[in-house]
């Protein structure tokens, strides 16, 4: 009586809830061994922050349960508060006699640390505040309420203050869609503790989101407080709909 059962259907799943995001080491699947053990063949395991299973990324690709029991899957680097299995295709039956998740305690989960933070930008508060950037409302239409807008000056900047030092694994970009996305081409991402964008390391070099309504820029876990958003040259407007910064201690 220690086994889920699922009806006979198309991508049957099971997922558990951890309650908050961890770092995952790996999960450790037991499978029904009394019959049917070849049901769980081909199985897909999801990991992330999303309670829907396939909007998060898997943790490996199609694995195989065989004659393993336990079956082992190791999904180092990845973290989320939801993990999944999954089983893909039509008429498809899920059994678990036991489902492990063990997280990584030296690893560092990253979040984003910037939602709700002090922004500044070089210009345009009225129109456009910094403070759209990280209200948590990625609408990429101006006429939304939740992007920002500088006027058109030399080297417009905007930034956020995290409160702390962090290490940074990426920054999300979500740029304008409903006219003007241009405008953010090239950018600069400058990551550090001073309060001055050019005193701190760029993360990665000029960047360019092109058609793309979002851009994840990695940066290695750069450390620093400070995170800015900086447009070189003149004559130039910078906008963003949010940023997130994905950081952690």
């Amino acid at each position: 009586g220690s086994c889920t059962h699922t009806n006979t259907e198309d991508y049957p799943s099971w997922r558990v809830d951890l309650g908050k995001t961890y770092a995952i080491d790996r999960v450790v699947i037991y499978n029904r061994r009394d019959c049917c053990s070849d049901r769980l063949n081909n199985f897909n395991i999801h990991i992330g922050d999303d309670p829907l299973p396939k909007n998060n990324p898997k943790c490996g690709g199609n694995h195989q349960a065989g004659n393993q029991n336990p079956i082992t899957v190791s999904c180092p680097q990845m973290q989320g508060r939801y993990v999944a299995v999954r089983l893909p295709g039509s008429s498809r039956v899920l059994s678990l006699c036991e489902v492990q998740v063990y997280p990584c305690f030296d690893c560092v989960v990253f979040s984003n640390v910037a939602l709700g933070k002090r922004t500044v930008q070089t210009s345009g508060e009225a129109d456009g505040p910094s403070s759209r950037a990280v209200d948590g409302n990625t609408d990429t239409n101006w006429g939304g309420g939740s992007c920002t807008h500088t006027r058109t000056e030399a080297n417009p900047a905007w930034r956020v203050d995290l409160g702390q030092t962090y290490q940074i694994d990426k920054v999300n970009i979500f740029n304008r869609r409903d006219c003007c996305s241009d405008r953010l081409d090239p950018f600069n991402i400058h990551i550090g503790d001073s309060a001055s964008a050019l005193s701190n390391p760029k993360c990665g070099g000029d960047h360019r989101i092109g058609s793309q309504a979002s851009m994840s820029v990695s940066c290695n876990r750069m450390r620093g407080r400070y995170v800015f958003v900086r447009l070189p040259g003149n004559s130039r407007t910078l906008t963003l709909c949010e940023v997130q910064v994905m950081g952690g201690e």
